[in-house]
């Protein structure tokens, strides 16, 4: 893992020199740039020169013509002169935007590196614990989660504190199994953060308040730093309401792709419900048990004909959850069974 990470590091390294070679170029190539248009200036100038000149001659005496047409010839070369100077400009121009998009291309991957090497860094440390066996709280892992409807100012810091010390006692449960004296203080949270989640939720609405573990830490830890999410528990899906669909043929499908397409409708609607914003991922299906998802497929394996299957809320859903979700059979337009025939 060690290994990977210097890897990644020379190819930072590498890439930044490569970079400093494309900004020198991309300066050369500038100056070579103003040379041409300096040079396209003096060239046009001659130009006008000649022009002039055609004119005067014109003017005089006929033995000038062969001299005005040898200046015609050399104004039709300076003319092809400064077309191929143009080109070479157009070219470099080209160039320049293509060292450009090329400099953009390797700060980008500079920086993406630089996360890597971070990323890896964290598992690294991850790894390490997993291996010794020891790691019983993951960082992000939620430790309690509480609705709070806050009518009373003064409750709020009651509920909060409530819910602080459930904490607590989960992170002891978990870092230190078999101690019972939950008493002892192993959560940590600023003063400051438990007054931002007390002016949060004390105007009277639904919240949902989660405290997370902080960071990854091991059996035996004295200390276990957490913070809060809070969350308005509006609704997300009203009973009714489609959250997937698609679309089955039982007439030309097998039994085990029908199971493979109801997987992935319930796959969908899983990450349709994290989405919206709830904060539960488990979906309850009619009444939760497996026979009755079968028995679902086993009916819709009967149809001759194709079939939608829709999951469908069969409650209203909050961001706190639960949620309760059915299967619904529908076949032009008309809902032919489904997975909670009561509902």
């Amino acid at each position: 893992m060690l290994g990977q990470r210097d890897q990644l590091q020379a190819e930072q390294q590498n890439l930044i020199g490569q970079r400093d070679q494309l900004q020198a170029e991309r300066k050369d190539l500038l100056g070579q740039r103003d040379q041409l248009q300096q040079e396209r200036a003096a060239l046009l100038g001659q130009r006008d020169r000649l022009k002039n000149e055609i004119g005067t001659f014109r003017s005089q005496i006929a033995q000038r013509d062969q001299e005005i047409a040898d200046q015609d010839q050399a104004i039709a070369q300076l003319d092809q002169t400064i077309s191929q100077r143009d080109q070479v400009i157009a070219q470099r121009e080209t160039s320049l935007k293509q060292l450009e998009s090329q400099q953009k291309e390797l700060e980008n991957k500079q920086a993406y590196l630089q996360r890597a090497v971070k990323i890896l860094e964290e598992y690294y440390q991850d790894y390490q614990a997993l291996r010794g066996g020891n790691l019983v709280l993951f960082r992000n892992q939620v430790l309690v989660t509480g609705v709070l409807r806050i009518v009373e100012p003064k409750a709020a810091r009651q509920a909060v504190d409530q819910l602080l010390v459930t904490a607590n006692k989960v992170a002891i449960e978990n870092t230190r199994p078999g101690d019972k004296n939950f008493n002892q203080q192993v959560i940590q949270i600023t003063p400051t953060e438990v007054a931002q989640i007390v002016d949060r939720i004390d105007d009277g609405r639904d919240y949902v308040v989660r405290i997370l573990s902080a960071g990854n830490y091991i059996r035996g830890e004295s200390a276990v730093q957490v913070f809060a999410d809070v969350t308005p528990n509006r609704v997300v899906f009203q009973a009714g309401e489609v959250v997937a669909a698609t679309a089955t043929n039982p007439a030309t499908m097998t039994q085990e792709q029908l199971e493979q397409r109801i997987e992935q409708l319930i796959a969908a609607s899983q990450f349709r419900v994290r989405r919206a914003g709830v904060l539960v991922d488990k979906i309850q299906i009619g009444d939760a048990r497996v026979e009755t998802l079968m028995r679902f497929i086993e009916q819709l394996k009967q149809s001759d004909t194709p079939v939608d299957v829709q999951v469908v809320a069969s409650d209203v859903t909050y961001t706190a959850g639960p949620v309760k979700m059915d299967l619904v059979a529908v076949q032009k337009g008309q809902i032919m069974f489904r997975t909670s025939p009561d509902s």
